[in-house]
């Protein structure tokens, strides 16, 4: 599994990521975010040491200590990649192949003391991992697993302002994992029968107001990086659909939006598949 820092060559920027921000299509933006990223204190140092090392005899054993406790990990095993209901074989992804971009983008969002914050909270409850999943037309782009604590971002969408957003957005799911647990708890133990409404949609309504507030996070995060370090407006992905007069500036226009798009059916499949089986 890759460690949590990053590898800088002499240039500071991981190659691999040199090359992806040069083939996407939003390399300007990447290009930004590069070299937004070289300028952080804790990359110069790294790039110090690299110097260092640089003068050192060759072979010098240098030793390396992993981070104590619970940590963000990129790629690799164990991975639960997502099958598809299609007929025809999907093979899967490589959970690594993005693992440099996604890192390199979580580095520079701790720039920003809201998502430091989201992380700290994330992490007192256990590790989490971030890999690249099989395409898959059925499934979510991008999904949040609570038993397996991992964010899974299909193999299509590529490093991009984009990505960046997905992998942020699904991390403020897994801030909500506590809340979402109780939900469930709710729900196990039938208290949302007996009312006027069918139980499922009741839960469903519930589970889709833990999204739209995890909407509102992302947008509060984006747009004090936008305005106060300088990150591209893209990665703002909701904050025109929350803004008044906006697809989604209440709850009600986002739940209607959502059950016209099937989404909200997956919470009452859940809800039912827990409390009837």
């Amino acid at each position: 599994m890759h460690s949590f820092a990053p590898r800088v060559r002499s240039s500071g920027v991981p190659s691999t990521v040199q090359r992806e921000a040069r083939g996407a299509g939003d390399g300007g933006a990447l290009g930004t975010l590069a070299e937004r990223l070289n300028q952080r204190p804790v990359v110069q140092a790294q790039m110090q040491l690299q110097r260092a090392f640089d003068g050192r005899a060759r072979g010098t054993a240098v030793q390396r200590v992993a981070a104590p406790g619970p940590a963000v990990t990129w790629g690799s095993g164990p991975v639960v990649q997502r099958t598809s209901d299609s007929e025809d074989e999907v093979p899967d992804a490589d959970p690594s192949r993005y693992a440099e971009f996604d890192r390199m983008a979580h580095e520079e969002f701790l720039r920003n003391p809201i998502y430091q914050q989201w992380v700290a909270q994330i992490l007192s409850q256990g590790s989490v991992n971030i890999s690249t999943a099989n395409t898959d037309a059925d499934a979510p782009l991008a999904s949040w697993s609570p038993l397996a604590r991992q964010v899974l971002i299909q193999e299509r969408i590529g490093p991009s302002p984009r990505r960046a957003s997905m992998m942020a957005f699904e991390l403020t799911n897994a801030l909500q994992t506590p809340r979402t647990d109780a939900l469930k708890a709710r729900a196990m133990a039938h208290e949302f029968e007996g009312r006027s409404e069918a139980s499922d949609t009741l839960y469903a309504r519930e589970a889709e107001r833990s999204e739209y507030d995890g909407l509102s996070m992302h947008h509060q995060m984006m747009a004090h990086g936008i305005q106060q370090l300088g990150w591209p407006a893209a990665l703002d992905t909701y904050g025109a659909k929350l803004q008044p007069g906006g697809v989604w500036d209440t709850f009600e226009k986002y739940l209607a939006q959502q059950e016209r798009t099937g989404h909200t059916n997956r919470h009452r499949s859940n809800y039912n598949s827990w409390v009837f089986g």
